[in-house]
């Protein structure tokens, strides 16, 4: 099988945003960050302040487990690969009035 070079490029359907939670959220929020290219990017996620959280090939996740105020904000992700280089990113956002927002419930 024959495989032509793609740069990465975003899977924006197994990458969704915004992402809502609530302050003392104890059920686990995934942030996820899914690219495709060939060959296979590296991606990078980093936070607000610039700090790599996570690392991996084609897919990073990173799991926020007991939600507090500093946890909300961007998550910048970053595929590389010899033949490109493609950024996204996730908004982990507040959820409105007990945890309700956009039909999406917290239970």
């Amino acid at each position: 099988m024959f495989y032509l070079p793609a740069a990465p490029q975003i899977n924006e359907d197994a990458s969704p945003t915004p992402v809502y939670s609530f302050v003392g959220n104890r059920k686990p929020v995934v942030i996820t960050c899914v690219f495709y290219g060939y060959p296979v990017p590296i991606v990078i996620m980093r936070d607000d302040n610039g700090t790599e959280i996570a690392r991996g090939n084609s897919t990073v996740s990173y799991t926020v487990s007991d939600t507090t105020e500093d946890d909300f904000g961007m998550f910048n992700c970053t595929a590389e690969s010899p033949d490109g280089k493609a950024k996204y990113l996730v908004e982990l956002r507040k959820a409105g009035t007990h945890g309700k927002e956009l039909g999406n419930s917290f239970q």
